[in-house]
């Protein structure tokens, strides 16, 4: 077991002594039992004076003032004359063991004096309750004087400034040792960044090896790298060669479709014109027939000849209709091919796509044109047709 600092055996031997001092201050007295007691208290007091139980400091007992003295609990009683000379004795008429205390008397708020009440049956039976905690070590005889109320405070107040030194000494080691284990923290603390230090400068030294390492795969991979952009150039080459081959192919057969459309549009404008110039033949001989003709002929040749105007002018509308459709998928094959010299470098894919829908596109007007030419054939010869019946017509009339 550790022995106590200095500083705690100074304190606590301190306690115990001053402790001692103040017990030994408090009067004793003994009484047999049944007997009558008289705890003695001379001091000087002009207020009111009370009695109480030290463990019950609230509860008075008896009391005096300059006009009288009252009992405030039976069986305690203060004397008014010997109040007025200074005497503030307590007489206790009847002593018994529930009545063994320690009692004190104040006045007003201020401490007078302290006496301990023991009873027993017999004399000798003193002498086995004097060892309790409150023994004074005093002989058997009279009751002690009271000690003053002024050395009482001066011995609680050299008591607490004892215990406030040797609080402050204590503190004082305290900090000290808070300082000793800071410094012994601060120690651990820089061993503790010395082998982090080595720690960091070896995995340095790792890292410095492995960055060796990957400088060399960082190398090879920029050498693989710098071959597959090669390589990516040289495709983009041959698309371009494609892209421009195409884009060659594609104006050439935009020239041949330019050209088909003029020459088909020059044979139809013909086509029109020849089928025009015979349709006024035949009107102008459905004219002079119709003449001779009835009336009702004359109105069926009229109704006739405005019927064949509207199907001239429906031919001729449909003539522009082609002439404005072929410029139309003329600028459509301009802007696909703006399109495609725009896009063609990044995707061939899509300039191929693109490719096979203008084949598409040029086979489906390649169609539209046959089926016009067709369609003008056949309502030329219709009209044909139908001027030879009206003459057929005319002539049974």
């Amino acid at each position: 077991m550790e022995s106590c600092s200095p500083a705690h055996c100074v304190l606590i031997l301190l306690i115990i002594t001053f402790t001692a001092v103040y017990v030994s201050a408090v009067s004793l007295v003994r009484v047999k039992l049944h007997d009558s007691a008289t705890l003695p208290c001379s001091e000087t007091c002009s207020g009111l004076v009370r009695w109480t139980e030290f463990s019950k400091p609230t509860d008075a007992l008896a009391e005096c003032d300059q006009t009288s003295c009252r009992s405030v609990k039976e069986g305690y009683q203060m004397i008014h004359d010997q109040y007025l000379k200074g005497d503030f004795s307590l007489t206790i008429t009847d002593a018994d063991y529930s009545k063994m205390s320690t009692y004190t008397c104040e006045c007003g708020n201020s401490e007078l004096c302290d006496v301990e009440l023991r009873v027993a049956d017999t004399p000798e039976a003193w002498n086995n309750i004097s060892g309790s905690s409150h023994t004074k070590g005093m002989s058997h005889g009279a009751p002690q004087a009271s000690v003053p109320g002024w050395a009482t405070a001066l011995i609680l107040l050299t008591v607490a400034v004892v215990i406030l030194v040797l609080v402050l000494v204590f503190f004082m080691r305290s900090h000290n040792q808070t300082i000793e284990s800071i410094k012994s923290e601060q120690l651990l603390k820089s061993e503790q960044i010395n082998r982090i230090e080595k720690t960091l400068t070896d995995k340095l030294a790792s890292l410095e090896s492995t960055g060796k390492q990957n400088s060399e795969q960082i190398n090879s991979i920029e050498k693989t790298l710098k071959e597959k952009l090669a390589s990516l150039e040289r495709t983009v080459e041959q698309n371009r060669v494609q892209i421009k081959s195409t884009e060659d192919t594609l104006k050439k057969r935009l020239d041949s479709l330019e050209k088909t459309g003029k020459q088909n549009s020059e044979q139809n404008s013909e086509q029109i014109k020849s089928t025009e110039k015979t349709l006024k033949e035949k009107l102008d001989s459905l004219e002079k027939t119709g003449k001779q003709n009835s009336e009702q002929n004359s109105e069926q040749i009229k109704s006739t000849e405005k019927t064949l105007k509207e199907k001239l002018a429906s031919l001729e509308r449909t003539v522009e209709q082609n002439h404005e459709l072929i410029k139309s998928t003329e600028d459509t094959l301009k802007k696909s091919l703006d399109s495609l010299e725009k896009t063609g470098k990044q995707n061939s894919e899509q300039i191929n796509s693109i490719e096979k829908t203008l084949k598409e596109k040029l086979a489906s007007l390649e169609r539209s044109v046959v089926q016009n030419r067709d369609q003008i054939k056949s309502t030329e010869d219709f009209y044909k047709k139908k001027p030879d019946s009206m003459e057929k017509t005319g002539s049974r009339n």
